[in-house]
């Protein structure tokens, strides 16, 4: 953004809003549509939480949108252990997740003194967090079970 905007001014929250909405738009332009995920430098992957379109924010954890099949995860609580599990999730399950593509962690601040990236898969539906309130009570109660 090229604006200074204080956050939560309503300028703040309208700005937020619409680079959201570019996030689902798949005819927007993301910044790394037809690139090789491999050639791109891991400090280009860095400043691009700062610039791509933010699909979810939670706490310290932003999710950016990269282009039309990949998205980045990347926080101070994205931790190894999260890429680990994922991975043997997917193989010892039938549980739909995200492939993985890259993943680094920095030297960072807080708890863990580090901050995560993990380049996924976008897989499109809505998020969880989204419909949960919604959600019936067995939705909610089968959506934690596992599947193998």
């Amino acid at each position: 953004m090229l604006m200074y905007a204080r956050p939560n001014s309503i300028l703040w929250v309208t700005l937020m809003q619409s680079h959201q909405l570019a996030s689902k738009d798949p005819s927007h332009k993301f910044p790394l549509e037809g690139c090789d995920i491999a050639t791109v430098s891991e400090e280009t992957l860095i400043s691009l939480v700062d610039t791509a379109p933010v699909l979810h924010r939670f706490a310290g954890t932003k999710i950016v949108r990269l282009s039309r099949n990949l998205v980045l995860k990347a926080g101070a609580d994205v931790l190894p252990s999260e890429t680990y599990n994922m991975r043997y999730v997917a193989e010892a399950t039938s549980i739909r997740l995200p492939r993985i593509h890259r993943a680094f962690n920095i030297p960072g601040e807080g708890y863990h003194l580090t901050t995560g990236y993990i380049v996924m898969d976008y897989i499109e539906g809505q998020c969880l967090a989204d419909i949960w309130n919604v959600l019936e009570p067995e939705r909610r109660e089968s959506s934690g079970k596992l599947q193998r």
